[in-house]
């Protein structure tokens, strides 16, 4: 009865490569890499701004995040609830917070 035998190399298996083996194994080097510069973001933020389609990373950085805000497409939707936002309610305590939302009037018909 023959024996199995576990062949462990890829010649052994008929796997065959391309490569040569003799082809020199590249070495990657390491250097130290500084922080980009305030400046350098700016310029690649910008150079992102600039393209056709709207990076998602823009969304979270001033000024362009301005530009991610909805906006109502037509006069027939009901007011994005982002333009309730005032900079002067951060300064409110809740109970404040309360009487000014309860003073707010939001229509919104059917047809909305």
């Amino acid at each position: 009865m023959p024996q199995l035998v576990a062949s462990n190399s890829k010649e052994e298996k008929g796997i065959t490569s391309s490569r040569s083996s003799k082809s020199p194994t590249p070495v990657l080097s390491s250097k130290e890499i500084s922080p980009p510069s305030c400046e350098e973001m700016k310029a690649f933020y910008n150079s992102l701004a600039a393209i056709s389609s709207k990076p998602a990373i823009l969304a979270l950085i001033d000024p362009y995040s301005d530009n991610y805000i909805p906006k109502p497409l037509n006069e027939g939707l009901p007011i994005v609830l982002t333009d309730l936002y005032k900079q002067e309610y951060l300064q409110l305590n809740y109970s404040e917070l309360l009487v000014k939302s309860s003073e707010l009037v939001i229509n919104v018909s059917q047809d909305e």
